[in-house]
């Protein structure tokens, strides 16, 4: 489930939303074509690349102040959705949706005072959903590394991004994303290493 990690983490929480975003893509791809009630599990794969262009706001990091500017980079994301949506073989079990992927994101930092950071993120995602059952899942593991350099270009030293993050909830309005009221389990841990 893919975000934008950047240094600050500012897109790595972005990273939530937007992994909710490809499940329920590929969710809906595997709702609209559901075949008959007594079919068996349906395993689909689905790749995604586009590019993007951000503010971003990394002063209250290692990096400090000065660090804000313009973030730009490439997303690539690759994931797998397993479910039993379009029938359940087995009478009286629910049906259930998985889905784990990848997102490698390559990017550059522009900071307002002449800093820059290039470097590369690797996003690990699965995400897990029994309709109507308590339980849905989203973990996301982010690893990023990138060089930071200065005004002059010289590399200063490597930036680094370690991002865990683990959501559980009970999906009671059955919108595949967590609300308010919802939270069984939340845990994010964010590190961030500079020169």
């Amino acid at each position: 489930m893919p975000g934008t990690p950047i240094t600050s983490g500012t897109a790595i929480r972005r990273g939530l939303p937007a992994a909710l975003a490809i499940v329920a893509l590929g969710l809906l791809a595997l709702l609209v074509g559901s075949g008959p009630a007594h079919a068996r599990a349906t395993v689909q794969t689905f790749e995604d690349q586009h590019t993007f262009t951000d503010t971003v706001d990394d002063s209250a990091t290692c990096l400090g102040p000065g660090a804000t500017g313009t973030i730009t980079g490439t997303e690539t994301t690759r994931w797998q959705v397993i479910n039993t949506f379009d029938g359940d073989p087995y009478p009286g079990s629910p049906p259930t949706f998985h889905s784990h992927g990848t997102t490698t994101i390559d990017y550059r930092i522009a900071y307002d005072d002449g800093r820059s950071v290039i470097g590369s993120a690797l996003e690990r995602f699965a995400f897990s959903n029994r309709p109507n059952q308590p339980g849905t899942s989203l973990t996301t593991v982010v690893r990023d590394t990138g060089t930071l350099y200065g005004p002059d270009g010289r590399a200063l030293g490597p930036v680094t991004v370690h991002v865990v993050a683990h959501v559980t909830f009970s999906d009671t309005n059955r919108n595949s994303q967590p609300d308010p009221g919802e939270f069984t389990a939340n845990f994010d841990r964010f590190r961030i290493t500079c020169p």
